[in-house]
């Protein structure tokens, strides 16, 4: 490989590295955002049977029909639109993601409570390792991407209120200035939402491929 190409991938590592670093509270908020409710759907399943049950129902019916198809495709396309839900939907305040991201937990910990544990967890765990934390990733690549708007918007508000020139010129000189000052954040958010997505895409793959064969060999040795 040549150095210059050595320099790009140490470079894009690097980068990667310090969108999880630099934005560590955002994850840990993701997490526990994802995490409080899993287990609160788990402890307390008959709180949200009636909530929940219908949209179990729905869920198996759509797999039943086929309109969500249990092979690569079919997963990664259901589980990616999810992580770009929670990406985009960040910017109105969190408040929608908070809600899809919270509800995602929610569903697994009730669903969770409704199985056996230990075959549940064979049966998730293979491709579940990738693609929740893919979730929560997603969730926290929507949260970074409000607080680059927040940021944006702000300095641009507050330069404009400092400033005496209220030219159009001015004032895209004021966004530009902005842009140019937040721009960090802003491609952590495409990073972070990048891994999020690279992660439900490995985990689409075993899904399909592997959990099943991975399953019938642990309950094979359990047995």
């Amino acid at each position: 490989m040549r150095k210059d190409n050595k320099y790009y991938i140490n470079f894009l590592l690097n980068e990667i590295r310090l969108a999880f670093v630099e934005n560590k509270f955002i994850l840990l908020f993701a997490t526990l955002i994802f995490v409080i409710p899993m287990f609160l759907g788990y402890y307390f399943h008959d709180a949200f049977s009636s909530f929940l049950d219908p949209m179990i129902n729905s869920f198996k019916d759509q797999v039943t029909s086929g309109e969500i198809k249990l092979e690569t495709g079919g997963i990664f396309l259901n589980n990616v639109k999810v992580a770009l839900s929670l990406y985009y939907l960040a910017i109105f305040l969190g408040i929608f993601a908070i809600a899809l991201l919270a509800y995602n937990g929610l569903f697994i910990g009730y669903y969770a409570s409704g199985s056996n544990l230990l075959s549940f967890s064979i049966l998730v765990l293979p491709h579940g390792i990738l693609e929740l934390p893919g979730i929560i990733i997603a969730g926290a690549a929507g949260f970074t991407l409000l607080i680059f708007c927040i940021l944006f918007i702000k300095d641009i508000i507050l330069n404009f209120m400092n400033s005496t020139d209220n030219s159009i010129n001015n004032i895209i000189e004021l966004i530009k200035n902005s842009y140019n000052k937040n721009f960090r954040k802003l491609v952590q958010s495409f990073i972070l939402l990048a891994v999020s997505v690279l992660m439900i895409l490995i985990a689409a793959v075993i899904e399909a491929n592997l959990t099943l064969s991975i399953a019938k060999t642990i309950f094979d040795f359990l047995h």
